[in-house]
């Protein structure tokens, strides 16, 4: 038994070796995400982020939120709670409703693009068999 638990612990460490390797070249998702978003870290450490991007346009209202008394910000969150409650459901139930005007994530697809088409297989070829036997 105790050849199966170091052959288990040969072959964690050898996965978590090539997660690594592909991490390194692809990253991970999360960021992936974080670099749509506007937040890119450099291999050296050095981060930045993109100008005109999502985090950009949020971190540009810093001055402007800074200089609000607490009476205002009071006033801004009402007025937020009532725009959150009268906004229509996210789709696909995200559990974020869109803003005013938003525009909804779509599939990727343009709406002019037909949508994909399957090739139908003969009959033999979707029962496992091939086209010769």
């Amino acid at each position: 038994m105790e050849f199966l638990e170091t052959l288990g612990d040969v072959f964690s460490s050898v996965v978590a070796w090539f997660e690594r390797i592909l991490r390194r070249f692809f990253g991970s998702a999360n960021d992936r995400r974080i670099g749509r978003m506007g937040f890119v870290r450099q291999s050296d450490q050095r981060v930045e982020v993109v100008a005109g991007s999502m985090l950009d346009r949020i971190n540009s209202l810093e001055d402007e939120i800074q200089g609000r008394s607490d009476e205002e910000l009071k006033e801004t969150a009402a007025k937020m709670r009532a725009r959150y409650a009268a906004a229509p459901e996210a789709p696909r139930g995200r559990g974020v409703p869109l803003a005013p005007g938003a525009v909804p994530p779509c599939s990727g697809r343009q709406p002019e693009e037909p949508p994909l088409r399957l090739a139908r297989l003969p009959a033999g070829l979707r029962a496992g068999r091939t086209a010769r036997g």
